[in-house]
């Protein structure tokens, strides 16, 4: 079965518990992690009501702590993603994060200034998204690089780094 057969059929046959948990960490304080509309894919996740205000400078990064846990449906796991309004008016970026279906511990949310100006998260805000999706366990094998050569070529060969045109 292909890696796309897997993903649909993962999509089609949902797991009985196909719902993420999320609880709030004995002792803090943080609002309800929430979709803004039902039918959207990101899940809207908030600075804790009990951090202190804090500003990022430009060029800097900070750890939100954000007095969360969650657990995964198996076989999914959760991507942070950019909140496009949190991106483009305050330039808050985040970095690479996956909350794989096995992490139990508290969330924290990576966030980088990549504007010009300082940028303050105060409690409550909005800061990220989250977005559950189906994950593919396949074996990690390595390959001679003739081993490469001899699996064939594909259409995109290794162009990389704007090879496909108007960057």
């Amino acid at each position: 079965m292909s890696f796309v057969e897997e993903m649909i059929e993962a999509k089609i046959a949902k797991p009985k518990n196909n719902s993420v948990k999320f609880c709030v960490m004995e002792g803090r304080e943080a609002k309800s992690p929430v979709r803004a509309h039902s039918d959207d894919a990101g899940i809207d996740i908030f600075a804790p009501l009990d951090m202190e205000e804090v500003t990022i400078q430009p060029n800097e990064a900070y750890l939100v702590k954000t007095g969360l846990k969650c657990r995964c449906p198996k076989g999914f796991a959760m991507f942070v993603m950019n909140k496009s309004g949190v991106a483009v008016k305050k330039c808050l970026d985040h970095g690479a994060e996956v909350i794989d279906e096995n992490y139990l511990g508290e969330i924290g949310i990576h966030l980088i200034n990549v504007g010009k100006e300082a940028q303050t998260i105060k409690p409550g805000d909005k800061i990220i998204q989250v977005v559950l999706l189906p994950v593919g366990y396949h074996m990690v094998e390595m390959v001679t690089e003739a081993e490469y050569a001899r699996m064939g070529e594909t259409s995109r060969g290794d162009g990389a780094y704007g090879s496909t045109g108007n960057v």
